[in-house]
């Protein structure tokens, strides 16, 4: 069967658009990937009778748009966009014209023309799966792939290769932490957050897992109302210093681009919200404990780091605690451990916040502060920071209501960067 990379004519369901979107571009063609360059270059990719091309909307002095089949970067029958450098001045591509002809070639823009620099070949695929999904890291040296390679969860499923001594290593699975018995396609890399769209049924919603050194460091959870329309197909989803993009169907022959004008995840209010998945993967935080669990097995004294005294909050007291990332305990509370840009709970830190929780007086006062360390660029690091506090809170309050607990957020973005400064500190005021 011919390989084709993911189109989204399969899905024709009706839906309704988030409020706050704009479209940049409508068709009545299928789309499929695209990227914004600079001076709001879009390169998008379209499906025709004889295969994949690129095309290009360029934004006239006079405001108004010019469209064109962009003939150099078409090099093959099957063609689109993948990444970009991080100044959106160099574009690369995949091209296939043959069964063994597949490469990733690289284009430099310059007064608005696209010039070819170099190329290299795809890594070798036994891709089981009638389509193909390309990432190409913007260093050029992380390359992740949707496909069905062998190992697979159930369908298609995310993997990653490293160029590494002029090749490319061995596509690796993601794990389970992305990949399901669900179809799982359109990889993006931004502020060390992996996103993909995972289709369900009719539907397709775009997700997020924080991603390090190449490798998923927690579990996917779905974005919200912001980026994903109900009832409809959500794919493509791109953020960067233009704005954050994605691709939707809502109907038949019916196809946008949309630009998310309201960057709901990098703002937050700071009176009481109310996230029914504050909890990674719980659609009710309220039910964490499962029938084989019960709550002496998992006491405070036992899953728990001790440390001495509030001043050693930064510190765990030992390995264990170090590699679950879970909860330490000090003499006035407690301190949430995070990997890089988590900020959901797992179930067992659920679990351990309960049990300290229920033993609190009601109407104690307790401070929350969400903390990141400093790696990464600011805008993401202040959102991780107020996430962490603002969702703990609105767990707290949802979970709680009966305790009239008074609650107070701060966040810290520290300047030093490691494990042990993406925390969270719940403390009762006396």
């Amino acid at each position: 069967m011919k390989k084709i990379l993911y189109t989204i004519a399969f899905l024709l369901a009706t839906g309704t658009i988030a409020n706050a979107q704009t479209p940049v571009l409508q068709s009545q063609q299928e789309m499929a990937d695209f990227i914004v360059l600079e001076n709001q270059l879009l390169l998008f990719t379209r499906k025709q009778a004889d295969g994949q091309y690129i095309y290009s909307e360029r934004s006239q002095q006079d405001g108004s748009k010019v469209m064109q089949k962009e003939t150099v970067l078409n090099a093959g029958t099957l063609n689109t966009v993948i990444g970009k450098n991080e100044a959106g001045t160099e574009v690369y591509v995949y091209q296939k014209n043959g069964r063994k002809q597949e490469v990733i070639s690289f284009y430099r823009l310059k007064e608005g023309n696209f010039e070819k620099t170099g190329e290299r070949r795809l890594p070798k695929l036994k891709n089981n799966s009638a389509n193909l999904g390309l990432f190409l890291s913007a260093d050029k040296n992380t390359l992740l792939i949707a496909a069905e390679l062998g190992n697979t969860r159930g369908y298609d499923d995310l993997y990653a290769s490293q160029w590494e001594n002029n090749r490319w290593t061995k596509p690796q699975n993601l794990g389970p932490q992305v990949n399901t018995r669900q179809v799982e396609f359109a990889p993006f890399v931004a502020d060390n957050t992996l996103y993909f769209a995972r289709q369900q049924g009719e539907q397709s919603m775009i997700y997020s897992a924080p991603f390090e050194g190449n490798t998923v460091k927690g579990e996917a959870v779905k974005l919200d109302e912001t980026v994903n329309s109900s009832s409809t197909y959500n794919a493509y989803y791109k953020k960067g210093e233009n704005g954050q993009y994605r691709i939707s169907a809502a109907a038949e022959n019916s196809y946008a681009i949309y630009k998310i004008e309201k960057d709901n995840l990098l703002a937050f209010a700071e009176d009481p919200l109310s996230f029914a998945d504050a909890v990674s993967g719980s659609q009710d935080p309220g039910t964490l404990r499962s029938d084989k669990t019960t709550e002496e097995e998992v006491e405070l004294s036992g899953l728990v780091a001790h440390s001495q005294s509030p001043d050693d909050a930064y510190v765990l007291d030992s390995e264990e605690a170090a590699k679950s990332h879970m909860v330490t305990r000090q003499a006035n509370g407690l301190t949430m451990h995070y990997t890089l840009n988590q900020v959901y709970m797992g179930g067992k830190q659920a679990q351990l916040l309960n049990t300290y929780l229920k033993a609190l007086p009601n109407g104690a006062t307790l401070t929350i502060k969400g903390f990141s360390d400093g790696f990464g660029p600011e805008p993401a690091k202040a959102r991780v920071s107020r996430q962490r506090a603002q969702l703990l809170k609105a767990y707290i309050q949802q979970n709680f209501a009966s305790k009239n607990l008074n609650i107070t957020v701060d966040t810290v973005v520290r300047e030093e960067v490691g494990q042990h400064f993406r925390i969270a500190e719940i403390r009762t005021v006396k």
